[in-house]
């Protein structure tokens, strides 16, 4: 039998193009015996189409002396947590098909000379006050307790404040997947969000993997990025001091009077995760570290597999190619400056589906 003698940091370069190691993915392809020889780059030729395959990546590689260099869209690291997951591939091909919506977008706007958004930049985060500028940004999206109050789901609360954000001038993209193969789920261990700064165009996406109240707090963070004119991708947590989203101090106080120690009851008051409830409750002194951890620690274990476009293949499209964005698209697209060939794939969809969507919304 034909044995293969590969380079291990080739191999390393592989597996991390899907935030995966080369001993997981030697564990897929080999009986637990021949796991160390294959991630030691022995295999057979079967072995290594596998590994590929499961690497996403050209079968020739492989057999390179070291890692290619491949040129990947740049975009500031911000993540906080240590030892994040490596950024994979699916994330850099998600990075690149906002990048490419954002650019076509931009050039639409100009061409239709549509006004230039005033607040992209507007802060420098190194001196700026939070509060101040959450305020700002509050006050720009239409966000306040009236909004919460009234939003019976966080779901339905996150709805809102996305089309508040876009009315802003500030695209919304969420997606649990890669375009829109629901093979190819995006990961939160990698990341949460990212914000791509714009003077005309300014976009944010929310990995639509992560928990619905964590969506809330991805946004307003990622939104408050582009009033600080801070491009990056983020790995956002519940312990960050920019609430302007509903957890004003005082108010907690009350609601935690209220309330007690009901985590949830907080949570669903707030329209935020029980971890937020719990970070604020640590930061304030009504609860010990070790109860903040066991919370944090269910979160982990509880975090959502659904990307938030719901059942409704049409809705989840437009959700995860912001609803401005795409219907931008459908309107060039039937207003013939735009071949549906085109269209369709600026949204990842087939030319069948611009036409639905236009039905859909009534155009």
């Amino acid at each position: 039998m034909t044995t293969l003698s590969l380079a291990p940091a080739v191999l390393q370069w592989a597996a991390g193009n899907i935030g995966s190691t080369v001993e997981q993915l030697a564990a897929r392809i080999a009986s637990e015996s021949k796991v160390k020889k294959v991630a030691a780059g022995v295999m057979t030729p079967k072995q290594a189409e596998k590994f590929a395959t499961l690497a996403r990546v050209p079968f020739g590689f492989l057999f390179l002396s070291e890692p290619p260099e491949i040129k990947r869209p740049d975009l500031p690291d911000l993540r906080q947590v240590q030892q994040a997951a490596p950024l994979s591939e699916s994330f850099y091909e998600t990075l690149r098909d906002i990048q490419n919506k954002q650019e076509w977008y931009a050039e639409h706007l100009k061409e239709v000379e549509a006004d230039i958004p005033d607040f992209v930049g507007k802060f420098n985060h190194k001196v700026a006050d939070t509060k101040t500028v959450a305020r700002e940004i509050a006050t720009a999206i239409g966000c306040n307790a009236a909004l919460r109050e009234r939003c019976a789901t966080k779901e339905e609360y996150f709805s809102q404040l996305v089309r508040g954000v876009e009315a802003s001038g500030v695209l919304v993209f969420k997606n649990g997947v890669v375009h829109n193969n629901g093979h190819r789920p995006l990961s939160v261990s990698e990341f949460r969000g990212f914000a791509i700064v714009h003077p005309v165009a300014p976009a944010v996406f929310i990995n639509g993997k992560d928990a619905a109240a964590a969506w809330i707090f991805t946004l307003i963070h990622e939104v408050a990025h582009v009033w600080f004119g801070q491009s990056g991708v983020s790995d956002f947590s519940a312990s960050s001091d920019f609430n302007p989203h509903g957890l004003e101090q005082d108010e907690f106080i009350r609601k935690w009077a209220q309330y007690g120690a009901a985590l949830q009851l907080l949570a669903r008051a707030f329209k935020v995760s029980s971890l937020v409830v719990a970070r604020r409750a640590l930061d304030l002194g009504f609860i010990e570290r070790d109860e903040y951890q066991g919370v944090l620690a269910q979160t982990q274990k509880a975090a959502a597999a659904d990307d938030g476009g719901g059942g409704d293949f049409y809705k989840s499209v437009v959700v995860r190619n912001s609803r401005k964005f795409t219907y931008a698209v459908v309107n060039e697209a039937f207003s013939g400056r735009m071949l549906l060939r085109t269209a369709g794939s600026l949204l990842n969809v087939s030319p069948n589906t611009i036409a639905e969507l236009r039905i859909r919304r009534g155009a």
